[in-house]
């Protein structure tokens, strides 16, 4: 009886073991998501504020092709 007993000891040991190391591992998922999401929610600001640049430069531009068209019509 002492055998199957040390058996099942050993066999919990190893369970309790992998199932340490798949809490490790799904903590350290679960941190890697938070950091990805950080970097991704960074990173759609960034886009955000250089998509309001560029549409702003290019309304600037228009702006500017606008006068040039007016001014060549005032010449003619």
């Amino acid at each position: 009886m002492k055998k199957s007993s040390i058996i099942s000891e050993a066999t919990l040991a190893k369970t309790t073991s992998k199932e340490e190391i798949f809490n490790q591992l799904s903590q350290a998922i679960k941190n890697m998501n938070e950091k990805l999401d950080k970097l991704t929610n960074i990173q759609n600001e960034k886009l955000d504020k250089l998509t309001k640049i560029t549409q702003n430069l290019e309304n600037k531009l228009n702006g500017i092709k606008q006068k040039m068209v007016d001014h060549e019509n005032n010449q003619r």
